[in-house]
């Protein structure tokens, strides 16, 4: 059996690449509107 690795070099953290952080800004800027008319 032979086991190989390969190493992979990944970009410092970068908001922008990452699905989750996109969906995580777009929950918040909904739930800021939401509060706001809630308030009003």
């Amino acid at each position: 059996i032979t086991i190989s690795f390969r190493i992979l070099y990944l970009p410092p953290y970068s908001p922008h690449l990452s699905p989750i952080e996109m969906c995580r800004s777009e929950v918040s800027e909904k739930s800021r509107s939401r509060d706001k008319r809630s308030s009003e």
